[in-house]
């Protein structure tokens, strides 16, 4: 008699599983970590975070600060700078800085707090609308309490001058 209900049993199943087969399938091949075959990901890993120039000044920056700032590269201004709720264009503004990021950002440790931000100027920063977009991202940064370091570079630069740049930043921030 057992032998029999589990016999029954199977046979149920296998008709429930082809009545319901369609089903199945659709609810097995949803996009889910992994299986993208469904949707178009052109994306790619990119190899390098910085550019070579950027790179060169991040590597300075470090022995440059001490250990208790972090330093966070490319940062979106949106990042750093908040629109208080009721501004009155809200969405312009908050439009102005999302597409926008600064080179550097030296934090403190322990909250993270921007203390400044560090942009390299190379000869690109003498074109009409890098100069737009510079003056728009300094104003926006200084108004909003955050100082902004530019930093001239040329892109086949190897060195910077460790005291100098040293001087520079504790303009802005103690560098212990």
């Amino acid at each position: 008699m057992e032998l029999f209900l589990f016999q029954l049993f199977l046979l149920a199943l296998i008709a429930f599983t082809i009545k319901n087969l369609p089903e199945i399938i659709r609810l097995f091949s949803r996009s889910r970590p992994g299986n993208n075959h469904q949707q178009n990901f052109p994306y790619i890993k990119k190899n390098y975070l910085l550019t070579e120039a950027e790179h060169r000044f991040f590597i300075a920056l470090q022995k440059t600060i001490s250990d208790q700032y972090y330093i966070f590269p490319q940062i979106h201004l949106a990042n750093l700078l908040y629109i208080p709720k009721g501004t009155r264009n809200w969405q312009s503004y908050f439009n102005r800085i999302i597409q926008k990021s600064v080179d550097f950002v030296i934090c403190d440790k322990e909250y993270l707090s921007p203390l400044l931000a560090i942009e390299l100027n190379d000869n690109s920063h003498n074109l009409p609308n890098r100069v737009e977009r510079d003056y728009f991202v300094d104003t926006a940064l200084r108004e909003g309490g955050l100082p902004i370091l530019s930093v001239l570079t040329l892109s086949n630069q190897d060195y910077y001058d460790i005291e100098k740049l040293k001087y520079e930043i504790q303009k802005f921030i103690e560098l212990i």
